[in-house]
C-alpha cells in the first residue's frame, strides 16, 4: 500500500513538472517580454537619475565656482571664482567699499530733488548704497542666527545677527551724514574715484580689519559762464573707508523674487563695522 502511495505521488510530482515545462515552452515569448520591459523600465530611471544628478551638479559648480563682480561702470558680470588670498580678498573689500563713494547728482537723481526727509531715502536714490547693503543684511537669519565669527572691534566672537545690528548702526550713521550734507549743499555734486589704495590690511582667518584710502576727482557747480554755459570748479579730494567684517559662505546670499538681497554676494563678506571720512565741496 505505501509502494503504490509513493509511485503515486513520483507520478502526481511528474505531472506537475510536465504541466511546468510545456506551460514554459508556450508561453516564453511572454516571459522574455515582460522581462524586457522590465529591463527598459529600470534602464529609464536610471538614465533618468543620472540626467537629474548631472544637471545638479552642473549648477552647483556653477553657484560654488563663480562670483558676481561689479565692473568700474557699474555692469554685473560672473567671473570664475579662484581661492581667495590675501591680496585678492584686498581687492574685493576694497570694491565692496567703494559703493558708499556717492555724490550729489547720484543722490538727487541728476538734481531732480533738492531735499530728502529721511535715511531711507537716501538709500533708495543710490543704487550703489542700496547694492552695499547686500554686505550687511543677512540672507536668510534663522539659517545663520547659530553662526559666530570673531568680531574684530572686541576680539571676541559674536553671532553674525548681533555683527549685522552692530554694521546697520554704522551705515544708518553715515546714511544721515550724506543726509546733512546734502541739505547743507557740502557734499561735492560729481565725484569719481581716480585712484585706489589699500594702506592696511590685516586678516584674521575669516575676519579682517582693513583702511582703504580712495583719490577721487570732485566737480563743484561754481556759477555761470559769460555765454550762460555752466563752469564747474574741478579739485581733489580722498575719501579714507576704515571697516572690519569677515568672510563666511554660510552667510552668502542668494538672489530671491521679493527678496532684499541682490544675489551678488555670493563669498558672504560682510562688514561689521565702518568709519567714512568724506571730503567736502571746495
Amino acid at each position: 500500500m505505501k509502494e503504490d502511495e509513493i509511485i503515486e505521488e513520483r507520478k502526481s510530482r511528474d505531472d506537475i513538472l510536465y504541466e511546468m515545462e510545456r506551460f514554459s515552452k508556450k508561453n516564453y515569448l511572454w516571459f522574455l517580454g515582460i522581462l524586457i520591459i522590465v529591463f527598459i523600465y529600470f534602464a529609464y530611471l536610471v538614465n533618468d537619475l543620472t540626467a537629474k544628478v548631472e544637471i545638479m551638479n552642473t549648477s552647483l559648480n556653477e553657484d560654488f565656482n563663480t562670483v558676481v563682480a561689479v565692473t568700474d561702470s557699474g555692469t554685473m558680470i560672473e567671473v570664475e571664482k579662484q581661492e581667495l588670498y590675501a591680496d585678492m580678498q584686498e581687492n574685493v573689500i576694497a570694491r565692496a567699499l567703494r559703493n558708499l563713494i556717492v555724490d550729489r547728482s547720484k543722490l538727487t537723481n541728476g538734481f531732480q530733488f533738492t531735499k530728502v526727509s529721511s535715511n531711507e531715502e537716501v538709500v533708495s536714490r543710490s543704487e550703489q548704497l542700496k547694492y552695499f547693503l547686500d554686505f550687511i543684511l543677512l540672507d536668510d537669519e534663522k539659517k545663520v542666527k547659530d553662526v559666530r565669527v570673531k568680531n574684530m572691534l572686541t576680539g571676541k566672537k559674536a553671532s553674525v545677527v548681533a555683527l549685522r545690528d552692530q554694521a546697520l548702526g554704522f551705515f544708518d550713521a553715515y546714511i544721515e551724514a550724506l543726509k546733512q550734507m546734502l541739505r547743507k549743499d557740502s557734499l561735492p555734486h560729481f565725484a569719481s574715484v581716480k585712484k585706489t589704495t589699500v594702506k592696511s590690511f590685516t586678516p584674521k582667518k575669516s575676519a579682517f580689519k582693513i583702511e582703504v584710502n580712495y583719490s577721487v576727482v570732485m566737480q563743484n557747480f561754481d556759477g555761470y559762464n559769460k555765454d550762460n554755459s555752466i563752469n564747474y570748479k574741478t579739485s581733489e579730494g580722498n575719501y579714507v573707508i576704515s571697516a572690519t567684517g569677515y568672510f563666511d559662505i554660510r552667510t552668502r546670499s542668494r538672489y530671491k523674487q521679493g527678496s532684499s538681497s541682490n544675489g551678488a554676494n555670493k563669498l558672504g563678506l560682510h562688514f561689521t563695522s565702518l568709519k567714512i571720512t568724506k571730503p567736502s565741496r571746495r
